[in-house]
């Protein structure tokens, strides 16, 4: 994963993007290029480019003399004195909207649009950038000049990286958690994870919010707060949050595990807890009731939320004694969960779901089945 670096940043600027500015409007363009970028990191500090799910429209004009291409009042148009001031404000556009923001000396005005905007409205008298779907362009006149991705981790090169290297490191926890090589998760097995990773320790979950921290607190960059159990209100905690200095994006991630777990009851004999796919389903509407929340009650932020299943069943295996065939014992790997309602297609702020099926270990079992 690479860090954000700014001499990278200012090395793209000074090379490509000056240079078309400078050929289509002299020295007053790439003073006003590099007046927009400096106001759009400071923006994107309010509102991460990884909520922005319709399109942005970011204009500089050339010299303050020129009329402002948002006009004074109408339709879907707000006046802020400050970057603060935009905190509190409903300002993201949905996924078939266009934010054009106009940055002034005065301030910045910010319109809201349903319908597509043509760009050389903008651009004969002004700097015009512009970001959709992880991509961005600056345009010059008739000139659009598209800024190669520096980092995958990036969703734009003018922003610190949050719930996109956030996204790479749970990806990267696959390897950790899949055959249990995570020091912390092998605790969570019933004769722990030299055993034959069966049935699960009594009230694993600590376990697996303490593993996950871990591997996030070790593989985010600097800048970065992993804190666990902490409430979207009074009543409802979520097991991790992430924030980050630099930025208004807050990840929350609730974890659930499936499988069968493992107590004594208070005569001495066995009891088992077990969860199936239904649970993965019930967090999934947690974790949209958590989100409703924290929007409520700090709608500064800009939220996401992550599902994170730990998938221990296994199929005929109805205590700790059992030794099912490899079969059985994997039988649930490629079982994906389906989720009704879908909370990641019907809402922008709720990421795919992360299901990371923990092997059995297989020597321990026989080749039956």
């Amino acid at each position: 994963m690479m860090d954000f670096n700014p001499e990278i940043i200012a090395g793209v600027v000074d090379v490509d993007v000056t240079r078309n500015a400078r050929a289509v409007f002299g020295e007053d363009g790439v003073n006003s290029v590099l007046a927009l970028i400096n106001n759009l990191k400071m923006f994107f500090q309010r509102v991460p480019p990884e909520s922005i799910s319709g399109s942005l429209i970011v204009v500089m004009p050339i010299v303050d003399e020129l009329p402002d291409p948002i006009p004074e009042a109408g339709d879907g148009i707000q006046n802020f004195n400050s970057f603060a001031s935009i905190m509190n404000a409903d300002i993201t556009p949905g996924s078939s909207e266009t934010l054009i923001v106009q940055f002034r000396s005065g301030g910045i005005r910010i319109r809201r649009l349903e319908e597509n905007v043509e760009l050389s409205d903008f651009s004969q008298e002004a700097v015009v950038y512009r970001y959709e779907d992880r991509s961005e362009w600056f345009v010059f006149g008739s000139t659009v000049q598209e800024v190669p991705s520096l980092s995958p981790s990036l969703p734009s090169n003018y922003c610190e990286p949050t719930a996109a290297s956030l996204e790479e490191a749970l990806d990267a926890y696959v390897g950790m958690v899949r055959t249990s090589k995570c020091h912390i998760l092998k605790e969570a097995w019933f004769l722990g994870g030299d055993g034959p990773r069966l049935v699960l320790t009594n009230k694993p979950e600590h376990i697996m919010r303490q593993s996950l921290e871990n591997h996030l607190s070790s593989r985010l960059a600097q800048g970065t707060n992993v804190r666990p159990e902490q409430n979207t209100d009074e009543s409802h905690p979520v097991d991790l949050r992430v924030e980050w200095f630099n930025s208004a994006m807050t990840a929350i991630i609730e974890i659930k595990w499936l499988g069968m777990s493992t107590s004594e009851s208070k005569d001495g004999s066995e009891k088992y807890t077990r969860y199936s796919a239904s649970r993965a389903r019930d967090g999934a509407d947690q974790l949209a009731e958590y989100l409703d929340n924290e929007k409520t009650s700090a709608p500064e932020r800009a939220l996401r939320g992550y599902l994170v299943v730990f998938d221990a069943r296994r199929k005929g295996v109805q205590s700790r004694h059992d030794r099912p065939g490899q079969g059985d014992a994997t039988h649930y790997r490629d079982s994906e969960i389906p989720y009704d309602p879908d909370h990641a297609k019907l809402r922008p702020d709720f990421d795919v779901p992360r299901r990371f099926f923990l092997e059995p270990k297989l020597s321990e079992l026989s080749n039956a089945n």
